[in-house]
């Protein structure tokens, strides 16, 4: 995308830092170190260099897929992804409190997160690529609109159904709770999938 993180999200990554990267593979949580894989994304306007990440999803798109394999990728610059390399041996020392309090510190000086004027022109773009045992490949990209302000509609939208009965009670990914196209019912959100040959 093309907006920037909130201080909270920040924080959050700093706090991530010391423990590596995280995937699934055999329907497992599996600890990597930092960085530790990177591959091409094809985007709908270009290929951009992606590296793994310990992002949610290895949790979420398991519990509403069953996909027992799975990798989350970022898109970042080259010299991004090299920093973060960097950092794999700097793990011991960035778990220290000393040093999560000053980062957070330099954090809460420096950073003011997306304003309103970013947020509404800002957007997403995501890609997902599934492969069957066979081979068999199938790609799928969604625009949306700035991550926060998207955040901010569906959870508004997931309330308002939950508080309409519309969904059984219980803990579930909100595919799984409103269906596997819920994303598309908002707003500047546009989900292409399709075959790879």
């Amino acid at each position: 995308g093309d907006g920037s993180s909130s201080r909270g999200t920040t924080k959050t990554m700093i706090e991530a830092l010391p423990h590596g990267g995280k995937v699934r593979r055999d329907g497992r949580l599996v600890s990597v170190p930092t960085a530790h894989e990177t591959r091409e994304i094809p985007f709908r306007d270009k290929t951009r260099l992606g590296v793994a990440i310990p992002w949610g999803d290895v949790s979420t798109a398991y519990q509403s897929t069953g996909i027992p394999n799975i990798t989350v990728f970022l898109a970042l610059p080259p010299g991004q992804i090299r920093g973060m390399k960097a950092l794999r041996h700097a793990a011991p020392v960035l778990g220290t409190s000393l040093v999560q309090r000053g980062l957070k510190a330099l954090v809460e000086a420096t950073m003011t997160g997306p304003d309103a004027q970013l947020r509404e022109r800002a957007s997403s773009t995501i890609w997902g690529q599934v492969r069957n045992a066979a081979g068999d490949r199938v790609e799928a990209t969604l625009t949306t609109p700035e991550g926060y302000t998207l955040t901010a509609r569906t959870a508004v939208d997931a309330t308002l159904r939950l508080a309409n009965g519309e969904v059984e009670a219980g803990a579930k990914t909100p595919s799984l709770a409103f269906g596997a196209d819920y994303i598309t019912c908002f707003e500047d959100c546009d989900l292409r999938v399709g075959a790879v040959s």
